[in-house]
């Protein structure tokens, strides 16, 4: 079976898909969530819906990668967007849990490793 999606169709159907939610041009988008995995922005953004910057590049996007080959650090911003780790062992979580600090002790309060 043929692995490659027709990226202009998708493009087509995510353009669909936005301009059908009934609340998203009142404030463009800013108040919406896209959730994206499978090397996030890569196969999602790059591939699946290559003109997101023209109609969600306002909306929050939960994703598992950040770093995105041949797009960029302007794919992700770390003002509006959230990366969780799509999988963590359990040798790393016992390091993340040795440096774990009561909230009032932290320099940092959010902190991601992945």
């Amino acid at each position: 079976k043929d692995k490659y999606r027709d990226s202009a169709r998708m493009d087509e159907i995510f353009r669909d898909l936005v301009a059908s939610l009934p609340h998203f041009q009142r404030r463009k988008g800013v108040d919406h969530m896209f959730v994206f995995s499978d090397q996030g922005f890569i196969v999602n953004f790059t591939h699946t819906f290559p003109s997101w910057r023209n109609h969600i590049p306002h909306s929050i996007f939960l994703t598992t990668e950040a770093f995105t080959p041949g797009c960029g650090p302007s794919c992700f911003s770390p003002w509006k967007d959230v990366v969780l780790p799509g999988h963590i062992d359990q040798d790393r979580m016992k390091a993340i849990q040795a440096k774990n600090l009561p909230s009032e002790d932290r320099t940092l309060m959010f902190n991601f490793h992945g």
